[in-house]
């Protein structure tokens, strides 16, 4: 892949390296990738968060009657804090 940059762009980095905020001129594509996929991921319906699946299945639980216990509930919420 090729990228060809406007003046005006090269300005800005020479400037962003200037002010130290980034170290190399290729660091651009790691703060700009990084901020799109933010982007995406906001905009992406996922229930990734591990508090939503557990907020999901104490729903779940109460609907049908269910329990899991305060205990296992706590262990799921908390379980990726070690990882």
């Amino acid at each position: 892949m090729t990228i060809e940059l406007k003046p005006e762009h090269a300005q800005v980095i020479d400037m962003a390296i200037q002010a130290g905020l980034i170290e190399h001129a290729q660091d651009v594509l790691d703060v700009g990738l990084e901020t799109l996929r933010s982007r995406l991921e906001a905009r992406i319906p996922v229930a990734s968060s591990r508090a939503e699946a557990v907020r999901r299945m104490q729903e779940f639980g109460a609907k049908h009657r269910l329990s899991l216990g305060e205990p296992i509930t706590r262990k799921l919420l908390h379980e990726g804090h070690r990882h």
